[in-house]
């Protein structure tokens, strides 16, 4: 087929999901090329040099870099070294860089339209600057890949889109990393200052994160005696607009018992999901929402949001709740008490969780590389 340039605006700069999507996609494409299956050249253009360093040791030479690196090397000359490497299918694994040939087949991935649906919940410049992006990525030629269909239709309504051109591939996850332990190591908790049972949240401090709901929903366990143990925050806690999200927690009468570790290794992520008595998952818009399956995958019993992409990704897995009601968030971990259903939302989520493989994931995308190389603009 030729060559397909993926282009990874976000590895190398701690972007969270965006970043996993970018590492973990670039990754099983370079395999699938490697494994002499396919006549297609994976060649990654990343924006930063540290990007290389997630990526597998045995390939991190095939990446090409931007010069200048970042946002300004994004901007100015990704496009023209893209054009320079005459690829047959170009993927834009966040945004669509300017001065691509317009008979080059393009493909972007939009994860997520949250800075439309709530841009009060984001820092006004990268509302601009995903705005600009997506204005773009609809009115060139080219496909656009969703990772769930949530946000396909979300997509098509927002925009006016027509819909062959929106495909839905889902995200995968890494089993070999976020798996069930029956007796997880629990040594690293000291560390942290926390010990069992403790509800985990990971992620950012977000206002789209509805820390607030979380954080009453936990004061109304510890308030009725139903709940000895400790919340858990593991995720950047320095993320754009985080300050109005560290009030609720400081406010909280029940502080001591919330625990702040801050930024932790990615692969150090299962440890906390293993050990947790539950995962509460209060998010007001997720375009796919990888923390989900991934606690399923650590065999942690879900309690997460009925709204946006989080029923479609759960899969009757989890248990859902209104967002807005810390009150349903409550009484749904008070239904984690009785054991046979516990076990049977764990029981749930380990089925569920492996229908998501980074395998799976590239298979399709590669499918739809060779489908766009062989209708070019």
């Amino acid at each position: 087929m030729g060559r397909v340039i993926l282009f990874g605006e976000r590895l190398g700069t701690t972007a969270g999901g965006t970043e996993v999507y970018e590492a973990s996609l670039i990754s099983e494409l370079l395999a699938l090329a490697d494994s002499a299956r396919t006549d297609t050249a994976i060649i990654p253009l990343l924006a930063y040099r540290q990007g290389r360093r997630l990526l597998p040791a045995r390939y991190r030479h095939l990446c090409r870099l931007v010069f200048p690196q970042g946002k300004i090397g994004t901007m100015l000359t990704a496009g023209l070294i893209a054009n320079g490497m005459t690829p047959s299918v170009f993927h834009a694994l966040f945004i669509r860089p300017p001065f691509l040939k317009r008979q080059v087949p393009v493909i972007t991935t939009v994860h997520d339209l949250g800075f439309q649906e709530f841009p009060d919940h984001y820092p006004s410049s990268l509302v601009r600057k995903l705005n600009w992006n997506l204005k773009r990525t609809v009115n060139y030629p080219g496909t656009i890949v969703t990772v769930s269909e949530f946000t396909r239709q979300t997509l098509i309504r927002r925009t006016g889109i027509d819909q062959n051109r929106v495909v839905t591939v889902y995200n995968g996850m890494d089993h070999s990393l976020f798996h069930m332990r029956a007796n997880p190591d629990t040594s690293f908790l000291g560390q942290y200052g926390i010990r069992q049972p403790y509800l985990l949240y990971a992620g950012r401090l977000q206002p789209r994160k509805n820390i607030k709901n979380l954080i009453r929903a936990f004061e109304i366990l510890k308030a009725q005696n139903f709940f000895t143990g400790q919340l858990v925050l593991i995720g950047n806690n320095r993320a754009f607009l985080c300050d109005r999200e560290q009030k609720h927690i400081d406010a909280s009468p029940f502080r001591k018992d919330i625990i702040q570790t801050g930024h932790v290794p990615f692969n150090q992520v299962p440890l906390f999901l293993q050990c947790a008595h539950a995962f509460i998952f209060l998010s007001l818009y997720e375009g796919f929402g990888f923390p989900v399956i991934e606690a399923m995958a650590c065999g942690t019993p879900v309690v997460c949001s009925n709204t946006t992409s989080l029923p479609e990704v759960a899969g009757g897995a989890a248990i859902l709740v209104n967002p807005e009601s810390p009150e349903e968030a409550a009484a749904a971990v008070k239904r984690l008490d009785d054991n046979a259903f516990r076990e049977k939302m764990i029981d749930r989520g380990l089925q569920q969780a492996r229908k998501f493989t980074w395998k799976a994931t590239a298979e399709k995308m590669l499918a739809l590389y060779k489908d766009k190389a062989c209708h070019k603009p």
